[in-house]
């Protein structure tokens, strides 16, 4: 009888941990849209949100914030070659950090933001997706990159 009971909840385990894996990966990640003048979509840019919870809040606010605090942009996505990252709230006193990973999390770059505009150079990099990461203090935002 113990048997049998094991057999009928361990796949109902299985489906009631991969739901609650699905929803916490689809809360994770946010996809912006800009529109031109005439209501056409211009620019897609997929953010990843990536932090550990702390006394601020869930996760996505804790990105949120940030990611209001930064007003970030990163241009074009997909690249062939340049990726454009602009912070307009720059602030000289932060330490801000960025770091691109590919899709296995292979740390392939890390450097120190010191300005509120700067390039980073993906033409060394095969085609695929990358995640490029801005840290300030101990919190983090992460883009989703297309190279071709």
């Amino acid at each position: 009888m113990k048997k049998l009971i094991y057999l009928i909840c361990n796949p109902l385990i299985f489906i009631i941990l991969g739901l609650v894996l699905i929803c916490s990966i689809s809360k994770a990640q946010d996809i912006q849209y800009t529109y031109d003048s005439a209501g056409n979509r211009v620019y897609r840019e997929y953010v990843i949100l990536r932090l550990s919870a702390n006394a601020e809040g869930s996760n996505q606010e804790v990105a949120e914030k940030l990611k209001e605090e930064m007003d970030t942009g990163i241009f074009p996505n997909p690249t062939d070659d340049v990726l454009n990252v602009s912070i307009n709230n720059f602030d000289a006193n932060k330490k801000i950090t960025l770091e691109v990973y590919d899709s296995v999390g292979k740390l392939l770059q890390t450097s120190r933001v010191t300005s509120s505009s700067f390039r980073i150079n993906f033409m060394e990099y095969k085609s695929g997706i990358y995640h490029v990461g801005i840290l300030v203090d101990k919190k983090s935002l992460f883009y989703q990159i297309l190279k071709k």
